[in-house]
């Protein structure tokens, strides 16, 4: 038995280690400090990590088999863990610990904040120069290991790991101005630990609970370690909107925002913005595509838009504040879009306030088809272009009768729209046989958003 559990405990302490993640301690001092006086400050934003749900069972697999089954059960440990945040919508704590930071390196060292998140995917101090022209100071919090394990001498009950590194950049230099790393104190009494119900009951609750008291935390720790600073709250979240906000704005758009600023909500973006986007199918795991969006003009509620893949490019002219969906072909790729600038027209485009589309334009007559908008929230997202505050919306559609065999006999299309963009920044379209088989699952992200340069 204490070979097993040698090598159980070695199996988790290499998979909570995530690879070659080095982290160095450079606090700054009282006097270098001030480097960060007055200076725009910009949160990281990074893929979530790989989340490692470790059940007696996985490990237990993987110790008995060796190397190969250590692989393997790593590999079955990884894909149930991503599985479980995705169900639960569990948030990486990094995303905590870096709002929390930031807020306190504003008030205390009156750091300014800017609009946009900077994407890193990896740990080259270089790669943070290559963010946008312009970028000042970048807070990089990345979370190293994360995830659940049991207890070694008692099986069904479970404990939370949790590490994380932090680091402030100079993205002018391309220097490391401060670095510190945290691990959350690991439970040692077995008694009051949950069980693995007991632990995602509810959404997941009581491990969404020990994730954020790991943020806290760490969040403590780096401040202290780093910056030789004490916590102060972050910006508390935007709260739900109430029923009254829920209702159709007006549908006139308003004035166009100014070149040089982020568009407002309820306004039309500038003439000369532009997005670029990538489109992959998941379900059949196809290459990424990259196409992207202008706007060209706008006339009262009329747009125009130059789509462009590669050298390829395209004009369309929709009505912006009519419900629909609009069918982008060029290049030979289709791309599916819903209304993209609604929130120009509807401040919040609630369920029994706003009119589904009329119709689906894959399969069948308008008449064939029966289309719900299901519900709107608020969410906030992550994609390639950065971290927003998005306005999320939900389209189903179903045939009426049988379709043909392989025909699309039912559909879900969700789309994420941010204010402060003033178009969408991620769709998902799936669709269905009538046997009930996945016949797509195609993603749309933003990958850049570039407002119009004054003249």
């Amino acid at each position: 038995m204490k070979t097993r559990k040698t090598a159980l405990a070695s199996l988790a302490t290499a998979f909570f280690a995530a690879g070659c993640v080095s982290v160095q301690e450079i606090p700054m001092t009282a006097a270098s400090v001030d480097v960060v006086r007055g200076r725009e400050l910009s949160l990281s934003v990074r893929d979530k990590p790989d989340f490692g749900a470790m059940t007696a069972g996985k490990m237990a697999g993987g110790a008995l088999f060796g190397a190969l089954g250590g692989a393997i059960a790593g590999s079955a440990m990884v894909s149930a863990g991503n599985e479980l945040v995705a169900q639960n919508a569990i948030a990486d704590p990094a995303e905590k610990i870096g709002a929390t930071l930031g807020a306190t390196l504003r008030e205390k060292l009156a750091a300014r904040p800017v609009a946009f998140r900077t994407r890193l995917s990896s740990d080259e101090v270089t790669e943070v120069t290559k963010a946008p022209s312009g970028m000042d100071l970048v807070l990089d919090v990345r979370t190293i290991g994360w995830g659940f394990v049991y207890f070694p001498t008692s099986w069904s009950k479970y404990r939370v790991i949790y590490s994380a590194r932090a680091r402030l950049l100079d993205a002018r230099k391309g220097q490391v101005l401060a670095e510190s790393g945290c691990a959350m104190p690991v439970a040692e009494d077995a008694d009051a630990a949950p069980t693995y119900d007991e632990l995602l009951a509810n959404g997941a609750a009581r491990l969404k609970g020990e994730l954020q008291k790991a943020a806290d935390y760490c969040a403590g720790q780096f401040a202290s370690k780093m910056f030789s600073l004490t916590l102060v709250a972050a910006a508390p979240a935007e709260p739900p909107a109430s029923a009254a906000t829920q209702q159709l704005a007006s549908l006139r758009p308003q004035p166009a925002a100014t070149p040089t600023a982020e568009p407002r909500p309820g306004s039309l973006p500038a003439v000369g913005s532009r997005w670029s986007y990538s489109m992959r199918d998941r379900l059949f795991n196809s290459e990424r595509r990259q196409f992207a969006v202008e706007l060209a003009a706008t006339e009262g509620s009329s747009t125009s838009e130059v789509f462009s893949v590669a050298d390829e490019q395209q004009r369309f002219s929709a009505k912006g504040d009519e419900m629909g969906f609009l069918v982008r072909r060029v290049g030979g790729q289709r791309v599916l879009e819903l209304s993209p600038y609604l929130l120009a027209y509807s401040a919040d485009p609630a369920p029994g306030t706003t009119r589904a589309p009329a119709t689906y334009p894959f399969g069948g007559d308008a008449r064939d088809w029966k289309l719900k908008l299901t519900a709107v929230t608020r969410e906030r997202v992550t994609v390639p272009a950065g971290v927003f505050d998005a306005v999320r919306v939900n389209i189903d559609g179903e045939r009426a009768g049988y379709g043909p065999e392989r025909g699309i006999q039912r559909f879900a299309y969700t789309v994420w729209y941010a204010p402060n963009v003033g178009r969408y920044v991620q769709s998902r379209h799936q669709f269905f046989t009538r046997r009930g088989e996945g016949a797509g699952d195609e993603w749309v992200e933003l990958t850049k958003f570039e407002a119009p340069k004054a003249n």
